[in-house]
């Protein structure tokens, strides 16, 4: 029983000394990072919007269906929504990438077309 107790009281000392270390340590970042945390905040707050936009859709739509579609925000995330929906339906995998990916099969296509 007291190496258990001697064990607590171990681990309490360190997680006392972790949490008093951590927080100035972050404040020291933070002071010499300005900008990168303003990036960083940006960012976060963005990736809440579009995941709370999500938890709508599945509320809306059901979990099932969301399997195959993602959210998508014309406007981005921060847009302007007076004249439209914030978010719509889209088929999953319809990012910039994949229609870079379909543009050059296309062009690969015209030219294996046009060789004599």
């Amino acid at each position: 029983m007291a190496i258990q107790s001697i064990q607590d009281i171990i681990k309490e000392i360190i997680l006392d000394e972790l949490k008093d270390y951590s927080t100035p340590r972050v404040r020291k970042f933070y002071k010499k990072n300005k900008n990168n945390i303003k990036y960083l905040r940006k960012t976060q707050n963005k990736r809440v919007e579009r995941n709370r936009d999500r938890r709508a859709a599945i509320k809306k739509h059901g979990k099932k269906k969301m399997k195959k579609y993602d959210v998508h925000h014309p406007d981005g995330v921060d847009g302007d929504y007076k004249t439209k929906e914030k978010w719509y339906l889209v088929k999953k995998d319809h990012g910039r990438h994949k229609k870079i990916k379909e543009l050059r099969l296309i062009i690969r296509d015209e030219i294996t077309k046009n060789k004599p």
